[in-house]
């Protein structure tokens, strides 16, 4: 009785950890997108808060006109420290008047602000973040899941040749 007990959840924990792995797959093949647009016509600053992953992320930014424009990028805890201390620290900055293609790496999963300056009010920001790629904190689990699985399965097989074979 529990050597089938411990053969299926193997079995279920293997079939899991493909099933995580597949998933990764189709995700990789997907990329995520946010975009919106900063207008100054309020203020001189515009704020966008968006949850970002796991991921490789590239950023893209075009402004309507050619004025200077200023953006920095922050994370949760930066903006924590920002708000308590009011010390500036931030992932990114960008100063540019033309459009920006910028490769920002794998960042943590969490939210993120971006925070756009600029003295035209006429301008417009048009912006969009990119992610690609997997999480590779998935990929870790279903491989432990994976060993875990096949562990689960020679034990098993193992038992059962103990108790109906008498060890031969």
């Amino acid at each position: 009785m529990i050597v089938k007990i411990i053969k299926k959840l193997g079995m279920l924990s293997a079939t899991l950890s493909l099933a995580i792995v597949l998933g990764c797959w189709f995700s990789d093949l997907n990329s995520l997108y946010y975009t919106g647009a900063a207008s100054f016509t309020e203020s001189n600053s515009s704020f966008y808060a968006v949850f970002l992953y796991n991921r490789e992320t590239r950023i893209m930014m075009d402004p309507i006109k050619s004025s200077n424009v200023e953006s920095i990028m922050m994370n949760s805890e930066q903006i924590r420290k920002f708000l308590s201390q009011s010390s500036t620290s931030y992932i990114a900055r960008f100063s540019f008047n033309k459009g920006l293609n910028k490769t920002l790496g794998s960042l943590n999963q969490g939210i993120y602000v971006l925070v756009f300056n600029s003295s035209d009010k006429n301008q417009v920001v048009n912006f969009q973040l990119v992610q690609k790629g997997v999480e590779y904190d998935l990929i870790i689990l279903s491989i432990v899941l994976f060993i875990f699985g096949v562990s689960l399965i020679v034990l098993s097989s193992i038992m059962f040749r103990k108790l109906f074979t008498g060890g031969r």
